[in-house]
């Protein structure tokens, strides 16, 4: 392996820690939601589902950034590439 390559392979994995970051405080964050809205239904009445509905952070939503980190991790991974290419 040259240099460029190893400086390809270094960065192309730090973003992909990044990316790993960024979904593990989504799955963090989308947790301690769940918690919070099953403990305040305890407490509350909501055969409604009046609570549940201010979840901000729905499956749906969670997917949404999900693949948003992932397309734009992807993005940025083609672009350093093109850009060491360029070197």
């Amino acid at each position: 392996m040259d240099i460029k390559e190893i400086k390809t392979f270094q960065v192309m994995r730090n973003i992909n820690d990044l990316q790993k970051g960024f979904l593990r405080i989504l799955e963090d964050i989308y947790k301690d939601e769940t918690i919070f809205i099953k403990t305040v239904t305890k407490y509350f009445d909501d055969e409604d589902g009046v609570i549940e509905s201010f979840t901000p952070l729905s499956e749906e939503k969670c997917a949404h950034i999900r693949k948003k980190v992932l397309d734009l991790g992807g993005d940025c991974m083609r672009a350093v590439q093109k850009e060491l290419e360029n070197e």
